[in-house]
């Protein structure tokens, strides 16, 4: 993984300091090492990704598709 081990470490920390058998949700953004973290430990939990992050994600996919369109528009409308 890509992150420092520390702060994983520290994370971890953190949210084993939580009551997590309260937790009913999680809500959080789709960076892998937090899946996985909130797997391992709010289990009987539902993960929730985030509204924000996920418009994000589908406009960051959708964007190079709409730019090429809006190429070929402006292409074929030139005189």
């Amino acid at each position: 993984m890509s992150f420092k081990t520390e702060s994983w470490s520290k994370l971890k920390d953190y949210f084993r300091s939580l009551p997590i058998y309260h937790i009913q949700m999680v809500v959080m953004d789709m960076w892998q090492p937090y899946k996985i973290l909130a797997q391992q430990l709010f289990q009987n939990s539902i993960i929730i990704v985030d509204q924000f992050h996920y418009a994000r994600q589908n406009f960051w996919a959708l964007e190079p598709r709409q730019r090429s369109k809006l190429d070929e528009k402006v292409a074929v409308s030139l005189p």
